[in-house]
């Protein structure tokens, strides 16, 4: 017995959902600011509040290199990456703004982030404060939140990088298919030429 046009449907919904599911998995960003520095963080899981819709949580992030503008290029350690972040701190893929919700508040920027690795022969703390839409410039600061150690200028440019998800690839390819059967079902049929005598 085929399936009625209402029921593929149906199901053509849910095989997108699952596909739309399966993108709330961890995503890797790049991010630049302009060529002076670059790194990446990750997200997973939405933002728990309400009112953050739409942001996804900050669970890692790491510098990749970095040149100063008076000192150059500086040393960056593979173990240069984030242990600590501010409260909430999250992104917003359709945005591109970062929050966070350090002492019960709201800023429009990543927040406070602690390191480890040695980053041009010291342990440092990244200005967070750099990582907000329209950001210029990204410094980094000695232990403790002291004064400015190094600093790159650029814009803030941040994309996805590329990542493999074949389980919503062939969910998505699933519900095409899907679609054309429903298509090949319910086209109406052409009614039969009648022959007119000669």
């Amino acid at each position: 017995m085929l399936m009625k046009p209402r029921l593929f449907a149906i199901l053509i919904g849910l095989l997108l959902g699952l596909a739309g599911a399966t993108r709330a998995a961890p995503v890797t960003w790049n991010f630049n600011f302009g060529t002076a520095a670059s790194g990446q963080f990750t997200t997973d899981g939405a933002a728990p509040l309400p009112a953050d819709a739409g942001y996804f949580l900050i669970t890692s992030l790491k510098v990749l290199s970095f040149i100063d503008a008076s000192l150059g290029p500086q040393v960056v350690t593979s173990n240069a990456s984030v242990t600590f972040f501010d409260a909430f701190a999250m992104f917003n893929p359709t945005t591109g703004a970062f929050r966070n919700h350090a002492q019960g508040n709201t800023w429009d920027d990543i927040g406070q982030l602690i390191f480890t690795g040695s980053f041009g022969g010291a342990g440092l703390t990244i200005g967070g404060g750099d990582f907000k839409v329209g950001s210029t410039s990204f410094s980094i600061f000695g232990n403790n939140g002291g004064l400015v150690r190094f600093h790159a200028v650029g814009p803030l440019v941040v994309t996805e990088a590329t990542v493999s998800e074949p389980g919503a690839a062939w969910l998505s390819l699933l519900a095409l298919g899907a679609m054309g059967v429903v298509r090949g079902r319910v086209r109406p049929q052409r009614p039969a030429l009648s022959h007119r005598p000669a």
